[in-house]
């Protein structure tokens, strides 16, 4: 595993080295060689970018500059590089999602902090499971485990398996965006 000379990285790195009873050999660039470590650096660029562009987009809609510590920015961060994952096709025509899965992502994708309407899976009885109540949040992602959506809302992050756009004057709310308190748990 290559990665660069940072405290953390190189725990893990060495962590799972060592997990994996010598099996995986850690391995690190010269201090200061940035250029050694360049697929690593590429893809930390890379979706660097494509948060900007996710950010702008966001600050364009809302109509107000975004600040780095507000929680959508982490939920922001998650998703560009998770849509980098789902998305990007590489030299051997597949993403890295369907490298890992076998198939391509077919869960819906709306524009990033998007207000949305959404229903969560029923729970159970069969009371419940005719329920038919929309709710509203935002839109941050996709779960990565289950072709669930992630939706932001007052009261935290709702898992949810069905969301509907709504008319254009409506998508974006700030308020929302502000009121947002929940963080990625990882």
């Amino acid at each position: 595993i290559k990665s660069d000379g940072e405290s953390p990285i190189v725990a893990a790195r060495e962590a799972l080295a060592k997990k994996h009873g010598g099996i995986v050999s850690p391995e690190q660039p010269p201090k200061g060689e940035h250029a050694s470590n360049g697929v690593v650096e590429e893809a930390g660029k890379t979706i660097r970018d494509t948060a900007k562009v996710f950010k702008l987009q966001l600050e364009t809609n809302l109509g107000r500059s975004l600040h780095m510590k507000e929680p959508i920015m982490h939920w922001l961060i998650r998703w560009a590089a998770m849509s980098l994952s789902r998305f990007q096709v590489g030299k051997d025509r597949k993403t890295a999602y369907q490298r890992q899965t076998g198939r391509a992502c077919g869960i819906e994708v709306v524009p990033f902090a998007e207000k949305v309407w959404y229903r969560k899976y029923p729970e159970a009885g069969p009371k419940l499971a005719m329920d038919t109540t929309w709710e509203e949040g935002l839109w941050l992602g996709h779960t990565r485990s289950s072709n669930e959506v992630l939706v932001g809302t007052t009261d935290g992050i709702v898992k949810a398996h069905v969301v509907r756009r709504r008319p254009l004057e409506e998508r974006w709310d700030d308020e929302m965006v502000l009121n947002l308190k929940a963080t990625p748990s990882g």
